[in-house]
């Protein structure tokens, strides 16, 4: 069985380079659900954290805020504190923080990302600490307090760099924080910084050739772009999404996609036509 496991676990980790996240999140259940029958040690907690992770993940590309994540991270945050260790909690208050974002939490989402920023610190964990600030940030420019969600937008993003990141994490997160500042630099006045921001990180992901990354930074483009009332660009980002979105079965990034075009065609007078593609 132990076996089983762990070749469930690779095929869905494969499955997940590929962007094939509906079956690797297919294997990871399987794994988690066979390995409830071997009996507890320190090994096997860490392999279902990692595993409770990878899943969390999977299900994340899929649809960020669907509710079947919560049980998934709440559980791996547990065995990271089984685990007591310091890098294992970052990550996992990481992902439950950002899901409580999502989830329209803020509050809880605050406690935990502060939480993070406490463990990040004194470690020295630059990626968590840059990680914790993208949250606060984020957090921040949704209650309207702009220049807090500036600062803590504009430190995460000096903290990530440009890349090349060391993984997938750490890639979503330096790509929530641009995301978020371009959006607080359009609400705060700068339209200018704004898109060239955007457009900047937009280029940066297309040499990437990742679909997961190159959807959510057309998604950023495209309500950026309805921000302005840029009919054009707002269609142009929203096309692009959908076909990417539909093929790799990201139903969150194809709701978008086709909300903005509904959009559009509101804006263009087409009313009716519009306001049933939004809905």
């Amino acid at each position: 069985m132990r076996k089983a496991v762990e070749y469930l676990g690779r095929a869905g980790r494969l499955a997940a380079q590929q962007t094939a996240h509906s079956e690797a999140a297919g294997y990871f259940k399987r794994a988690l659900d066979l390995l409830k029958k071997l009996p507890g040690s320190a090994g096997r907690d860490r392999q279902e954290f990692d595993l409770q992770m990878a899943l969390g993940w999977s299900l994340y590309i899929l649809n960020p805020p669907d509710p079947e994540r919560a049980p998934v991270l709440i559980r791996a945050r547990e065995l990271a504190e089984q685990l007591g260790e310091d890098a294992e909690q970052m990550r996992a208050l990481l992902q439950l923080a950002h899901f409580r974002y999502l989830r329209r939490e803020y509050g809880v989402a605050l406690e935990l990302a502060q939480r993070l920023l406490g463990l990040a610190e004194p470690a020295k964990a630059t990626a968590m600490v840059a990680g914790a600030h993208c949250l606060l940030g984020s957090i921040a420019s949704f209650l309207d307090e702009l220049e807090a969600a500036r600062e803590h937008l504009e430190l995460a993003v000096a903290l990530f760099g440009p890349g090349p990141f060391r993984n997938f994490g750490e890639a979503q997160y330096a790509q929530l924080a641009t995301g978020a500042l371009t959006i607080t630099l359009l609400q705060l006045g700068y339209p200018a910084a704004a898109l060239r921001k955007s457009r900047e990180f937009l280029n940066a992901m297309r040499r990437l050739s990742d679909p997961a990354f190159l959807a959510g930074a057309l998604l950023r483009e495209a309500v950026n772009h309805v921000s302005l009332r840029d009919r054009r660009t707002v269609l142009e980002r929203a096309e692009e999404l959908l076909v990417i979105a539909t093929e790799h079965g990201m139903r969150f990034h194809a709701a978008v996609g086709a909300f903005g075009r509904g959009w559009v065609l509101a804006d263009e007078g087409q009313g009716q036509e519009g306001l049933a593609e939004m809905s």
